[in-house]
């Protein structure tokens, strides 16, 4: 599938607007059964972000013509080839410029010289980039995807982050012992970020590095939670935008074993700091946010997201087994 098509099909499933939300367009173009390259993912997220399908708009309903519409689009995106690339095949999808417009079937080598990554993804996030994650996930990318280099020619292009995370160099009778490690908590800079993280920061093991936030993310940290469990803790620019991730995550889910996914409402337990509930179906209670479950299609592994309405935070964890009430069991009070 050409990068042109899986927008194309990403406007039939979630409508024209959705190439316009750098959030929404990331994860329903990490949803597909063959995503675009992840170099891809972020330019045309990137473009979205920077309001360039509005932009050629536009320029078109003022009688300009398509070549000045994507002029302006790629100036409004700071230009570059990289710019150009993902410009050309926004405005190709939407009608704006014809298909065989240049810039709409440039090669990807304008946005990166790496070998183009493809692989079964599930939407993250945002970079997230959810909370989607990139499903390709041995290692842990959301919607929200993090980690990043940037190109001299464009926008960031986002790897799949690897795990493990780095490690501290055992210390040899010819070398001196290793500094200490700091404290996992140092990794968080937004204090709601980190509140929503604690509960989970508290066994010796635990180890956490930033990552860079993509598009439509404020932070992004992730962590080694012990027992096999590995998490993204991402905290969205806009909390509105959970509702998008979480429609992605229970429709879109290409990341998920069919008929594996549950979702329902959660609220702490009063009185108990950090320790968290889901609220049975059918309960009149609002509750702080949204937990889905789920199984990888490939081995069955357990994956849990969960999110809070006020914060904007969208966590998103996998583990190395199946066994899901084992996560959920962790989730709930990893001090159980």
């Amino acid at each position: 599938m050409s990068t042109l098509t899986a927008l194309e099909e990403v406007a039939d499933r979630h409508g024209r607007a959705a190439l316009s939300d750098p959030i929404v367009l990331t994860g329903a173009l990490r949803s597909l059964p063959v995503p675009p390259a992840e170099a891809e993912i972020s330019a045309l997220a990137a473009a979205a972000a920077a309001g360039a399908p509005d932009r050629m708009r536009a320029v078109l309903e003022n009688a300009g013509t398509p070549a000045d519409a994507l002029r302006e689009a790629v100036a409004a995106c700071g230009g570059g080839s990289g710019a150009e690339w993902a410009c050309g095949r926004l405005g190709a999808a939407l009608g704006y410029l014809l298909r065989e417009t240049p810039a709409a079937e440039a090669p990807t080598t304008v946005l990166t010289s790496e070998k183009t990554r493809r692989g079964k993804r599930i939407a993250v996030v945002a970079g997230v980039a959810v909370v989607v994650a990139a499903l390709a996930t041995t290692g842990v990318t959301l919607a929200l995807s993090g980690g990043g280099e940037h190109n001299a020619e464009g926008p960031p292009v986002t790897p799949t982050t690897t795990v493990p995370l780095s490690t501290t160099p055992v210390p040899t009778s010819e070398s001196p012992a290793p500094p200490e490690l700091p404290a996992p908590s140092a990794a968080f800079t937004d204090p709601q970020l980190l509140a929503a993280a604690k509960p989970y920061l508290g066994d010796a093991g635990v180890r956490c590095e930033t990552a860079e936030a993509g598009v439509g993310v404020q932070e992004s940290v992730t962590c080694e939670l012990g027992s096999g469990i590995i998490a993204s803790f991402r905290k969205l620019l806009d909390p509105g935008q959970l509702d998008a991730l979480r429609q992605v995550l229970l429709t879109d889910n290409d990341g998920a074993r069919p008929g594996s996914i549950r979702s329902l409402r959660w609220e702490y337990v009063p009185g108990q700091p950090g320790i968290r509930a889901g609220i049975p179906m059918g309960t009149p209670r609002d509750g702080d946010g949204t937990r889905i479950r789920f199984l990888e299609p490939e081995e069955g592994l357990a994956r849990l997201y969960f999110d809070e309405d006020a914060t904007g935070v969208a966590v998103y964890m996998q583990a190395s087994t199946s066994e899901q009430q084992a996560l959920r069991a962790f989730w709930a009070d990893p001090d159980a």
